[in-house]
């Protein structure tokens, strides 16, 4: 009895085998995307028969239609592999755009590659796992990824619809990154990145522009004097720009040192000699100068005499 019903289970199932078989052989394969099915044969690569009797793609692949004959209106549909990884080989943007989104795109190297590879579009960088339009420091935006910066280790902020850089950072001149804010002495990659008046970026360090000298506190570049009397702070404004020359704190302006004097708005060493120490008088540049002459006059009148 057993034996009997062993035969026509196996007869039973040979049948059904056969019946499939036969009808996956007759029948062309279906495309998926609303085509009725009856099983996975059905259906073409990449895709399967779902419960519901339609076609569709297998998961991490999405339909896309293809000509069946070039330049003909006729279409089918085939599944195509979504990328996982930028760089993935591609066919169809399709590919690329269901992972990374819109502003991603399937670039071809030359125009009889075969394949392309995933990558974000020329107006796009790819951050967090997605192609974002790219705006600079000082662009608009709707989301911080949109927000684009050289250095990857520096979060740009949209903030009211505009880049921003975030705190104690400065945007570069060219807005394509966000350098700490620094004073005198600090890092910096340009000008922009110092934050002291009447300074730059020199060297990759923040110094004072020429012509300006750093404040006792180095947190200010103070303008050098150009003559004395005129307004200082430092003595550096007054000693850098004049020979001999001080800042009188009690005044504040540009005066010649203790041991110097002012002839014609410069400052000259004064020089003293035995009988002038006593007496506490100084010769000026123009007493030595005339005594020069009047010796030379001296010493040829005695020469032609």
């Amino acid at each position: 009895m057993m034996a009997i019903v062993n035969i026509l289970l196996i007869t039973f199932i040979f049948i059904t085998w056969s019946s499939n078989l036969s009808f996956c052989l007759d029948q062309p394969k279906k495309d998926p995307n609303h085509i009725r099915c009856t099983n996975n044969f059905n259906c073409s690569a990449h895709a399967y028969c779902h419960q519901s009797g339609i076609c569709q793609c297998k998961e991490h692949y999405i339909p896309d239609r293809e000509p069946n004959i070039p330049g003909k209106k006729a279409y089918h549909t085939v599944c195509l592999r979504e990328a996982s990884f930028i760089g993935d080989h591609c066919k169809k943007d399709i590919q690329c755009k269901s992972t990374f989104g819109v502003h991603s795109e399937c670039y071809f190297s030359d125009s009889n590659s075969q394949l392309g590879g995933c990558q974000c579009t020329k107006e796009a960088h790819y951050k967090n796992g997605m192609c974002h339009k790219t705006s600079l420091i000082g662009d608009r935006c709707d989301v911080n990824d949109n927000c684009f910066t050289k250095s990857t280790n520096i979060q740009a902020y949209c903030d009211l619809g505009r880049c921003i850089c975030p705190p104690m950072y400065h945007p570069t001149a060219d807005a394509y990154d966000c350098q700490p804010s620094s004073g005198l002495g600090g890092p910096c990659l340009d000008d922009t990145g110092c934050t002291v008046l009447n300074s730059g970026c020199r060297y990759g360090f923040c110094r004072c522009k020429q012509k300006f000298v750093t404040g006792d506190r180095n947190d200010s570049c103070l303008i050098l004097a150009e003559k004395l009397e005129d307004p200082c702070v430092v003595h550096d404004q007054c000693s850098v720009a004049l020979q001999n020359a001080r800042c009188d704190e009690e005044k504040g302006i540009c005066v010649c040192e203790n041991d110097s004097h002012n002839v014609d708005g410069k400052c000259w060493k004064t020089v003293l000699n035995s009988t002038e120490t006593n007496a506490g008088h100084a010769l000026s540049p123009k007493v030595h100068l005339y005594g020069g002459l009047l010796l030379m006059i001296i010493i040829i009148r005695f020469k032609s005499v």
